[in-house]
């Protein structure tokens, strides 16, 4: 690979960052996702994946979040879990 000269230390960030995702991992080792991106999961092990919702649907998953006092995806999980017995 060849070397990266710096013009100005104010590009140290920029320039390590381009290496890492050269190299496929994020500067704390941890592998780069598919998109180049960290891969989407929380400190807690939580994977974030994106799903689309009718209208409908949405609004019912809100009024539920409203009613429980919680958060939406609070009430997806919940479904989600008994809907696969889990």
């Amino acid at each position: 690979m060849a070397k990266l000269r710096l013009k100005d230390a104010g590009n140290a960030g920029k320039v390590a960052r381009v290496h890492q995702a050269i190299q496929g991992k994020t500067k704390d080792g941890r592998a780069l996702g598919p998109r180049g991106g960290k891969k989407a999961t929380t400190a807690g092990g939580l994977l974030r994946k994106t799903t689309y919702f009718e209208p409908a649907e949405w609004q019912a998953i809100r009024r539920r979040a409203f009613e429980d006092e919680s958060t939406a995806a609070d009430v997806i999980r919940r479904a989600v879990r008994s809907f696969l017995d889990l």
